[in-house]
């Protein structure tokens, strides 16, 4: 066997056999070249099938890796929206409760203030209607009554006491027909309970006032002493004061007159008047003194009358009016 050489630069030397010298030789060295280059080849597609298969499962793998990811990303980006419009919902939701709240606060801020702002106008009505008016009346329109005896006025009625008025217990004291109704709402009237007649005039303004009565009484049978007739008191809270005064002093006048006029007396009118500072609350009324024989018959000649006379005088001593109503 021959060798040949590779360049000076190798340092192995590579022994091939040369072609020609020997048959059998030959024939062997062929052989088994092709044999390893087979072996080589089938090595070789062995690797790069392998390679393959390796390859295949690489994509795969990172095919699978790939959904995962994607599949991952949009569970994450769906998890995301989720939150994300759950924290909007809440958001609004606060928002709105937020809203909501202010919106109470103003409304409720808002009824308070009406509220208040109607509790003040109503204040002012009220003033207006109890005080503005009234002193307004005070000032302006003056106060007259004029009572005539009720026609249902008696004897016996007159010996029965007014006790739910303060000058008239165990006293006797005159009842009064109903005002007109130009005077109805001048005063205020206080009645005896048991017949419904006025017996006292209260008044609802201060200032002066003019006062003045009449009674028409048989006179006196008998006696010098002028103990009959009737009375003006004038009663400022328990307090009663007498204004004034009058009596019949002819005596033997209240006998009948004889002859045909049977059942008939003589009868005489007395009078009184006189003028008052009256305040809020007072009320005056007539009080017989004695026991006088009065002339129910004839209304027209008994009378009791309140005229008030300058309330502008009052209205400068700063009490205007009453609020004191039936």
């Amino acid at each position: 066997m021959e060798c040949n050489y590779l360049p000076k630069s190798e340092s192995t030397c590579l022994c091939l056999p040369i072609p020609g010298k020997s048959a059998s030789g030959d024939n062997f060295s062929h052989g088994t070249v092709v044999r390893v280059l087979g072996l080589v080849v089938l090595l070789l597609s062995l690797a790069v099938l392998y390679l393959f298969l390796q390859i295949h499962q690489l994509n795969r793998t990172l095919d699978s890796l790939h959904v995962q990811g994607a599949s991952s990303q949009v569970q994450n980006n769906e998890n995301f929206r989720w939150n994300l419009k759950k924290s909007l919902e809440e958001d609004a939701h606060n928002s709105d409760r937020n809203i909501g709240v202010d919106r109470v606060k103003r409304n409720g801020r808002w009824r308070i203030q009406i509220r208040n702002e109607v509790s003040e106008m109503k204040r002012q009505i009220d003033e207006i209607v109890n005080i503005t008016i009234p002193n307004l009346q005070a000032g302006i329109m003056k106060k007259v009554v004029h009572l005539e005896m009720s026609s249902s006025m008696t004897q016996n009625i007159l010996q029965l006491p007014v006790n739910s008025i303060v000058g008239c217990h165990n006293k006797q004291c005159l009842r009064w027909a109903d005002p007109e109704s130009t005077y109805s709402s001048t005063f205020d009237y206080m009645k005896d309970n048991a017949y419904d007649m006025v017996v006292a005039v209260k008044v609802r303004s201060p200032g002066l006032y003019f006062l003045y009565s009449q009674l028409a009484i048989n006179g006196p049978r008998q006696g010098a002493d002028p103990s009959v007739g009737f009375e003006t008191v004038l009663v400022r809270g328990n307090t009663e004061k007498i204004l004034i005064k009058s009596y019949i002093t002819q005596d033997n006048r209240g006998g009948e007159y004889g002859g045909f006029a049977i059942n008939v007396s003589p009868f005489d009118t007395i009078n009184q008047m006189g003028t008052f500072k009256l305040l809020c609350d007072d009320y005056v009324f007539i009080r017989p003194i004695g026991n006088p024989a009065l002339v129910f018959s004839n209304t027209q000649a008994s009378y009791f009358g309140v005229s008030q006379i300058n309330p502008a005088r009052a209205l400068l001593n700063g009490n205007h009016g009453c609020n004191a109503r039936d």
